[in-house]
């Protein structure tokens, strides 16, 4: 196993950002310190996701690929939500909505990252306060390799009652045409959502509808744009192939955001499949909770398993 770390570039402040990378031989992931960001993983000689070359290209309209999102995920509608029973307000940035924790956002920071062992070990604190959340908060993620799988495992503390939702926001492409990519998702239910994206409330059933991935489909067939999160059955399970690869995904998380970006920009030409919780959860009883308490620790792990597709191994 190879593993260092080396200088990469500089924010606009002026921040030094380094990259790491871990190398098994059948895996090499690239990290940056800007954002928690996973910038390359290279299976069997080829890419599998799309990052950035420079800081300057994480400026612009990659700015989130591969970083770690947060400290809430996705959307808190309305930029509101209770937290044993006082109502808080935070920061919109997405009006009329919070996306991804504003100006609190995680992927817009410098992480502190180093080398333990074979693991490349970020941590982040974050002020009481900002952005409308409650806690001074320390959240640390861990990614190592395993074999043909690349393994993230969070954690994240508090000193107040706070709301948490981190989730990992690489956009994957295996190889070959996009549009050739096949998706199967063990989730019976998906959130429907408003036309801002914001979750309605109701847990439907995807029988029927063009959310049943269950089986698999390709992703560009008869399928609407996604931005939708679909609810995991246990076990926690995706799998997405296309070119010469598979990539299975197993996760702790109760839910999948599929952000199928392909289909509205060409500067994505990828999928992203985002492990975390259910998006506006603190204004709906009925999704999971992220409330994390100062006697709890916020956990996550999820497994990225590469494999070949046997028709390009003879």
């Amino acid at each position: 196993m190879a593993a260092f770390i080396e200088p990469f570039g500089t924010t606009a402040s002026g921040a030094d950002v380094h990259r790491a990378v871990l190398d098994n031989g059948t895996l090499r992931v690239a990290f940056l310190s800007y954002g928690a960001t996973v910038q390359s993983v290279v299976f069997d000689g080829r890419e599998m996701t799309v990052g950035g070359a420079t800081m300057a290209d994480y400026k612009g309209p990659r700015r989130v690929f591969g970083a770690l999102v947060g400290p809430v995920a996705n959307r808190i509608g309305y930029g509101r939500g209770e937290i044993d029973g006082v109502l808080h307000r935070f920061e919109v940035n997405r009006a009329p909505h919070m996306l991804h924790g504003a100006s609190a956002a995680l992927h817009l920071r410098v992480w502190d990252m180093a080398l333990e062992g074979e693991t490349v070990v970020f941590r982040i604190t974050c002020p009481d306060g900002e952005a409308g959340f409650p806690g001074n908060r320390e959240i640390i993620a861990r990614y190592r390799l395993d074999g043909a799988a690349l393994v993230l495992e969070i954690e994240g503390r508090t000193d107040k009652p706070t709301l948490m939702n981190i989730a990992n926001h690489s956009y994957w492409s295996l190889g070959g045409g996009f549009a050739d990519h096949h998706l199967q998702i063990d989730a019976d239910h998906y959130l429907p959502t408003d036309d801002t994206s914001l979750p309605t409330g109701e847990i439907s059933d995807v029988s029927g509808t063009p959310y049943d991935f269950r089986k698999g489909r390709r992703l560009m067939e008869g399928v609407p744009p996604l931005d939708h999160n679909f609810c995991l059955n246990s076990g926690g399970r995706a799998v997405l192939s296309g070119g010469f690869a598979r990539m299975t995904i197993e996760t702790d998380a109760p839910g999948l955001q599929v952000y199928d970006a392909a289909t509205q920009s060409a500067n994505y030409c990828g999928v992203a499949l985002e492990a975390q919780h259910w998006p506006d959860a603190p204004n709906h009883v009925d999704f999971p909770s992220i409330l994390l308490r100062p006697d709890n620790v916020y956990q996550q792990k999820t497994h990225w398993n590469f494999s070949r597709i046997a028709s390009e191994t003879g």
